[in-house]
């Protein structure tokens, strides 16, 4: 799974699922982060922030 930062001026992020509704994210220019899928349009990271679609 890729997450395209391009956006923020930042380079993409590569995870993989590793659970029903978890994931692992490399964010190459900060550190690796979990996600919890909490919709299909929200996301919870380890870091506390909520990305919604």
């Amino acid at each position: 799974m890729k997450i395209d930062m391009n956006k923020y001026g930042r380079p993409p992020a590569l995870g993989n699922k590793t659970g029903s509704s978890q994931a692992s994210f490399n964010f190459p220019d900060d550190a690796t982060h979990t996600a919890t899928l909490l919709s299909p349009s929200c996301m919870k990271w380890s870091n506390g922030t909520t990305w919604t679609k």
